[in-house]
């Protein structure tokens, strides 16, 4: 923000340009996952509407355009989610507000920037990157501005900005759409409360709003038509039982195969709470309802409560893992804004106190987490893909012409890989009860039951081998 001082640029540019390094590598280096192949398989047969979970539409449009400019390799597949990273830098950036301390840049730097499960999805050609771009543009609009001091005209504008960005983390991911509506009954809120402070007003002087209202609900009702259809054909399936399990999975994500113990997740859980309940209260009792903690406070609550409505009504899931990936950012620019609320107008002594054990408590150990995950051949969801090139390729190098058994779940990367290079290579997915008959198979081990095959290279990392056909090599 533009109050920001000049030497936190020295921290911040450094950092955004690093992690900007890493998400473009990490996108060309890693591996193609069974989600992205199948998102692939949408722009190849053009089905650029198709009904499926899977089927990210704002990624898919934009995927099909980058492979019609700069091909059908990795990077190029992901690159919309790579410079969305880059908007999501900025106006995470732009959310941070103005602080006669420094230090508390690291705050904003550890909870935005360096949480591994949430940068995975920035380096993948999914709708969950773009999504979470989306959405801190958007919140940058909702918070930027104190309603009760806009005109009529500059509140419909910013709710405008806003919102249109909100359509954009929609049509990226559905998950949004809580998201999507509680910062449109926030608007609504917002507005009435300055109407009641102009009674004297025509009613042809709302008609402005009433119009934005109906524009917003053209694009939530699309979302929940094409929800409603992916929920009868039983494609909604991810999801937790209750709000704990949903917190519980994005611990554990965010954990990112570390071995933490279960007292440390649990500590966790319930700071989490803690810390949400607190940070709500403090900002009720300072009555600073027009303030980033309240507002982020108050748009996390009726998200909250949609989830709980949708869950009773209707037996939805809570979400979990990556189809609640928002909350994260959500909740740690919450934290940001808690500490920046702490620590005004307290006396330098009891500020500096606070300021240092916050620094140890959260920046010092998110900041040891992400260099101890720091990695260019996985992500947390498709760590099974690890290898899925190599194997494609190895053979492709062995054998002009080879038939490659493999287990359904590497099925999609694999015909990715086949298809986007033209390579002279057949795959053919194993199923129970059939011969095996391939030139090579790659199966996890323990699914193998066929014949003594060759290994020719085991995988410990992720439990899978790749498989050489004895009786094929003596024909040849």
């Amino acid at each position: 923000m533009k109050n920001l001082k000049p030497d936190q640029w020295v921290l911040f540019l450094p950092v955004c340009c690093g992690l900007f390094i890493y998400i473009t590598w990490r996108a060309f280096h890693l591996s193609f996952t069974h989600d992205e192949g199948i998102s692939y398989n949408v722009i190849t047969a053009k089905n650029y509407l198709e009904y499926a979970a899977n089927n990210h539409l704002l990624n898919t449009w934009l995927m099909a355009l980058s492979a019609s400019v700069f091909g059908h390799a990795e990077l190029a597949l992901r690159l919309p989610n790579v410079l969305a990273f880059s908007i999501y830098l900025l106006f995470c950036y732009r959310l941070i507000q103005a602080s006669t301390q420094n230090l508390l840049a690291f705050f904003a730097i550890a909870l935005l920037f360096l949480n591994p499960f949430v940068l995975d999805f920035f380096s993948l050609a999914r709708g969950y990157g773009l999504s979470l771009a989306f959405m801190v543009t958007g919140l940058w609009f909702f918070l930027r501005k104190n309603y009760v001091q806009l005109s009529g005209e500059d509140f419909l504008r910013n709710s405008g900005y806003a919102m249109g960005y909100a359509t954009l983390a929609l049509l990226s991911n559905l998950a949004l759409i809580n998201f999507y509506i509680a910062l449109l009954v926030l608007f609504s809120v917002q507005y009435l409360l300055l109407a009641r402070k102009e009674q004297g007003r025509r009613l042809r002087k709302h008609l402005p709003f009433v119009g934005f209202v109906f524009l917003t609900c053209i694009p939530l009702i699309l979302g929940l038509k094409r929800l409603l259809i992916l929920s009868q054909a039983g494609d909604l399936y991810v999801g937790a039982p209750s709000i704990d399990d949903s917190i519980s999975s994005f611990i554990e994500r965010s954990s990112y195969h570390r071995p933490y113990p279960v007292w440390f997740s649990e500590l966790v859980q319930t700071s989490i709470k803690f810390v949400f309940v607190t940070g709500m209260v403090l900002a009720l009792f300072r009555k600073k309802f027009n303030g980033p903690l309240f507002k982020l406070g108050a748009l996390m609550v009726v998200i909250l409560i949609g989830l709980y409505l949708e869950h009773y009504l209707f037996s939805t899931l809570f979400p979990m893992g990556r189809t609640g990936i928002y909350f994260i950012p959500l909740f740690g620019l919450f934290v940001y804004y808690f500490f920046v609320e702490i620590l005004s107008g307290l006396k330098p002594k009891l500020n500096t106190g606070i300021t240092v054990a916050g620094l140890l408590l959260i920046p010092l150990p998110l900041s040891i987490h992400f260099f101890c995950t720091v990695n260019t051949d996985h992500t947390f969801e498709w760590k099974y893909e690890t290898h899925t090139r190599e194997v494609v390729l190895d053979i492709e190098d062995k054998n002009k012409k080879a038939e490659l058994g493999h287990n359904w779940i590497f099925g999609p990367a694999i015909n990715y890989y086949v298809r986007s290079r033209n390579l002279n290579l057949v795959p053919v997915k194993l199923e129970e009860g059939k011969k095996r008959n391939q030139d090579f198979i790659y199966e996890f081990e323990d699914q193998w039951k066929g014949e003594p095959w060759q290994i020719v290279h085991r995988y410990d990392d992720i439990g899978s081998a790749l498989y050489k056909n004895p009786a094929k090599e003596k024909t040849k």
